[in-house]
């Protein structure tokens, strides 16, 4: 398993220091290696790449024996694909219920899916069907390129691993996508990038409002959902100055009102 997912180069690395891709390989190498009647994956390609996505999806596969049943959730249909014998499809509301139906094939559960309707039950669980339609967005869509921003040279040491990058440049209206095996350093640039992770020698970086999604999310706010939402774009619209007091206090009442009731 070390072998096949690719585990050689951080096998002397600390879990909490490996990256999504690398924790998510770790992660599925321990079920495999567990002897067991039933396995279960969930959503097992999260945070790898297409190269991975493959080796994941052939070392579940290897796991088929007469004796033993294996169980994944996916959402990536390509991987869908290739791995699964039957899908089961689920369909419902959001935290309200939901349902599972009958194993269908391969090729019948994704149009099911994508449908939005089984045939077999003269049900139509959504409205509309999902297509995919490929549109080149960049010749829709005006580009402001009035404001640049700029980040330097640097470099990030972390353990046994060293990422270099080459000072480069990135305007408004401009949607940036890094594609890169795991463990390269693309989270690692992003956190650089956010200000969330110094570059060796303390080198500065040009400070810039950032609103950064990390790639792993550790919840450590108690409160409900609303209550962080609302606090959240308090303290941004504070931290902004924005030029329309009216608006603020509106917000800043609501949030009181909030927290009184």
């Amino acid at each position: 398993m070390v072998k096949v997912l690719e585990l050689e180069e951080v096998l002397d690395r600390e879990i909490a220091h490996l990256s999504g891709g690398e924790l998510q390989r770790f992660a599925i190498a321990m079920v495999c290696v567990s002897q067991a009647d039933v396995y279960m994956f969930d959503e097992p390609s999260s945070y790898l790449d297409v190269k991975q996505r493959l080796n994941a999806a052939k070392t579940i596969r290897s796991l088929i024996a007469p004796e033993t049943y294996v169980i994944c959730v996916e959402h990536d249909l390509s991987v869908l694909d290739y791995l699964s014998d039957f899908i089961c499809v689920l369909y419902g509301m959001p935290s309200v219920y939901g349902v599972v139906t009958f194993p269908a094939s391969v090729r019948e559960g994704i149009n099911i899916f994508l449908d939005g309707n089984i045939p077999s039950e003269n049900l139509r669980f959504r409205e509309e069907s999902l297509t995919f339609r490929i549109a080149d967005t960049a010749d829709e869509l005006p580009l402001d390129r009035t404001r640049r921003f700029q980040y330097p040279s640097m470099s990030k040491t972390l353990g046994n691993f060293k990422l270099e990058v080459q000072g480069g440049q990135f305007t408004d209206s401009e949607i940036i996508v890094m594609l890169g095996e795991n463990g390269t350093g693309k989270s690692t640039l992003v956190r650089m990038l956010a200000g969330a992770l110094k570059p060796d020698n303390e080198q500065q970086i040009p400070k810039m409002l950032v609103s950064m999604k990390p790639q792993k999310i550790s919840p450590k706010f108690t409160g409900d959902v609303r209550t962080l939402f609302l606090k959240k774009v308090l303290s941004s619209r504070t931290v902004m100055l924005t030029s329309d007091p009216h608006q603020l206090l509106a917000s800043s009442v609501q949030y009181r009102r909030y927290q009184a009731t």
